[in-house]
């Protein structure tokens, strides 16, 4: 029923020629297949059940049918918007103050910061490491142009080395770096939630007047794994230059025991990021504690605002007043207007707010393409009602609505409702298909329905490439002119992606969700089978493992895993930290009657010996037949598994094959120091754990004059 979504495709006589037939092969006995059989009245019963069923799912509504599934802990994936590193240059040593709501434009896609941002122009302009007197520049890391790859720490790297980063300027609470690294996509399975597993241990210090101080760090490189931002908080330190080179962070390197060591390609300096989205709607919440609140963001530019405060469960609207009114009045619901710029809002009320809350004051702010429409639809006693947001590619992450009702005296006061979530008052919605559908009313029945949030995907939902270059301002469709940012310092500034965009996502649909459903059921959930555990270790997240095998002793019940990791180094061997990985994962899946021990590779060394007779003319003859060889006997970087057999004649035919070669003479290989292991003719066989290469090639070239 799961692999089949129309499930109605099959009248009750199909379904019951299906049974009959399957009758034979699955019981030889039952010969009788008259009505009056017993046996065949149950199954008319079945099926006339099954198709009962059956109809009644697939007539469910796509909404019901994602719900059935998030009872199974399925999720709908809501719509995601595209995130986008992007670094400035600027010929400013001052600092540039962007609002929330900024629109960045990028071919067709629009792009904003979500928070107001204060950049500070810290240009990197030098990287080098230090181990013991050793000093290595690995500065051409800040040449955008450069394509080549970098160790981050070499393979010889000891303990205690240091990498150095050196800045013309060091302003602001945080400098951003961005790493563009090789992260083994195609090699190391995805880390997800696994903060334990943990390859190297590093320090970062700032020189400061004081000399090196230890500073924290938001590392989202996962230890230059991953490509991403390093976040420096500099805190209350005072940064110095260091040796007249300029303001120095470094990394200490406390442990080395990296897998595969992690190579860098660009490193790049003010960092900031966006999200593909064009805000309509937004609020900010404040947590009170103060009298004075100031909102900076782009939407308060020919836009509207409205004020709210708590009032227990609830909030209630505020309104405004002269500054000189504001102590007559005497209402914790008036507020004065201080000062009102294009981008930036500043509030004062009478007397301070307390501080009871996370939020105390919502400032709602209406942009000028949504000022006028905030308020969507009233609200009716029936669950299903839809009610219509006239706005396409609605990100739901980014939605909020208010509603409004009234209490007995008549006064109105307002709930903040996020989609998916119920209210106190049992009300409860969802988007669907850029609409508002209401699950249950609860208690508001004569309520009215405002937007508080509200955000679109604006553009293609393509991936943007590296070095993309974005404009300051939107294309306005209307006006058929494009509208640059006022902000002198932001329109002078040059601002380019620094790596490809994290592609954002389309809203899923129930099939999208079956689909996965399917996947994620038939996935391993149980070790049973060789293949069981060898998917299951294949599949270590965090790990990058080239070949796995599974050896099993039925009399002790054991299974015996032998483990290759990918690894630059010619015969890798498990470390400590994947032996415990490995084995910690394995643990979730075994059978607790099943013991389950980790095997080292056995690599094989092999001796090829023997005549060939080469053709006249050709001088490379013997890289050819060397190269030919190192790979068809290399079953470690080949496509050959552990304990396979060595095909001698499909090397010999492959050999024999090059046009080098006239013919071969006594040709053999031979395991080294074994000389019970050697083959003239037949296939070489290998143990379970073992994985042969190519040590030694005795072949003697002849020329054919």
């Amino acid at each position: 029923m799961i692999e089949n979504f129309s499930l109605i495709d099959k009248t009750y006589n199909d379904l019951m020629e299906d049974a009959l037939y399957r009758i034979p092969l699955l019981c030889s006995e039952w010969t009788n297949f008259n009505p009056s059989d017993p046996g065949l009245t149950v199954i008319e019963s079945l099926s006339a059940m099954n198709l009962i069923q059956e109809t009644a799912i697939d007539e469910l509504t796509e909404f019901l049918k994602m719900k059935m599934l998030g009872l199974l802990g399925f999720e709908r994936i809501k719509r995601t918007p595209a995130e986008v590193f992007v670094r400035f240059e600027s010929h400013s040593s001052e600092p540039m103050e962007i609002p929330a709501g900024t629109p960045f434009t990028c071919d067709e896609s629009v792009f904003e910061v979500e928070n107001t941002v204060k950049l500070y122009n810290n240009p990197l302009k030098r990287v080098f490491g230090v181990s013991g007197l050793r000093r290595r520049d690995i500065s051409r890391v800040l040449d955008v142009n450069n394509d080549s790859l970098i160790d981050v720490f070499p393979e010889d790297q000891e303990e205690g080395s240091e990498l150095y980063f050196i800045f013309d300027a060091f302003g602001g609470e945080e400098v951003v770096l961005y790493f563009d690294v090789d992260d083994n996509e195609n090699e190391r399975n995805n880390l997800g939630e696994r903060p334990e597993i943990v390859f190297s241990k590093m320090k970062w210090q700032l020189y400061t007047e004081n000399g090196w101080e230890d500073m924290d760090v938001e590392d989202n490189t996962r230890l230059f794994m991953y490509d991403g931002c390093i976040v420096f908080k500099k805190g209350e330190k005072t940064p110095a230059v260091f040796d007249d080179l300029g303001f120095a962070v470094r990394c200490l390197l406390l442990e080395n025991n990296y897998d595969i060591t992690p190579q860098v390609r660009n490193v790049f300096s003010n960092v900031f990021r966006m999200k593909q989205k064009k805000t309509l709607a937004g609020t900010f919440d404040f947590a009170g504690g103060d009298r004075h609140f100031t909102v900076c963001t782009n939407l308060l530019k020919n836009g509207s605002f409205a004020v709210y405060r708590r009032d227990g469960e609830y909030y209630r609207f505020c309104s405004s007043c002269e500054r000189e009114q504001l102590e007559s009045k005497n209402s914790p619901f008036v507020y004065s207007v201080i000062a009102r710029e294009n981008y930036r809002l500043e509030l004062e009320f009478a007397n301070e707010i307390p501080a009871e809350s996370d939020c105390e004051i919502k400032v709602v702010i209406y942009g000028p393409a949504y000022a006028g429409r905030e308020n969507i639809g009233e609200v009716y006693a029936y669950d299903g009602q839809t009610v219509e947001l006239d706005t396409e590619d609605v990100i739901t992450s980014d939605f909020e609505l208010i509603l409004q009702q009234n209490d007995e005296n008549g006064e109105a006061y307002y709930s903040f409702v996020r989609p998916d979530t119920e209210s106190a008052d049992g009300f409860l919605y969802t988007i669907a298909d850029d609409n508002v559908k209401i699950l249950k009313p609860g208690i508001a029945s004569e309520g009215w329905l405002i937007s508080s949030r509200l955000s679109q995907i604006k553009g293609g939902m393509e991936e943007l490439i590296k070095n993309a270059g974005f404009m300051p301002g939107e294309y306005e469709p209307e006006e058929g002119l494009f509208v640059v940012v006022d902000n002198p310092q932001v329109r002078e500034a040059e601002f380019i992606s620094v790596a490809s965009s994290v592609k954002g996502k389309e809203e899923e649909s129930a099939e999208d969700m079956r689909s996965r459903f399917i996947k994620d059921f038939s996935h391993t959930a149980t070790a049973v089978t060789r293949e069981d555990y060898e998917t299951i270790v294949m599949e270590t997240p965090g790990l990058a493992i080239k070949k796995v095998k599974a050896g099993v002793d039925y009399k002790k019940n054991l299974v015996k895993l032998v483990v290759l990791p990918i690894s630059r180094k010619p015969f890798p061997i498990l470390s400590e930290q994947y032996k415990k990985v490995i084995m910690s994962n394995v643990n979730r899946y075994r059978l607790l009657t099943t013991n389950v021990v980790l095997e080292e590779p056995k690599y094989v060394p092999l001796v090829v010996s023997g005549s060939v007779y080469v053709k006249a003319h050709y001088s490379n003859a013997e890289g050819m037949i060397s190269e030919l060889l190192d790979k068809e006997l290399n079953f470690i970087e080949g496509e050959h598994g552990f304990g396979e057999k060595l095909p001698f004649s499909d090397i010999y035919s492959k050999l024999e094959k090059l046009p080098c070669v006239e013919y071969i003479y006594n040709l053999s290989i031979s395991v080294q120091g074994d000389s019970s292991r050697k083959t003239t003719g037949e296939d070489l066989q290998f143990e379970y754990n073992e994985l042969c290469f190519l040590k030694e090639l005795s072949i003697q070239l002849i020329d054919r004059i």
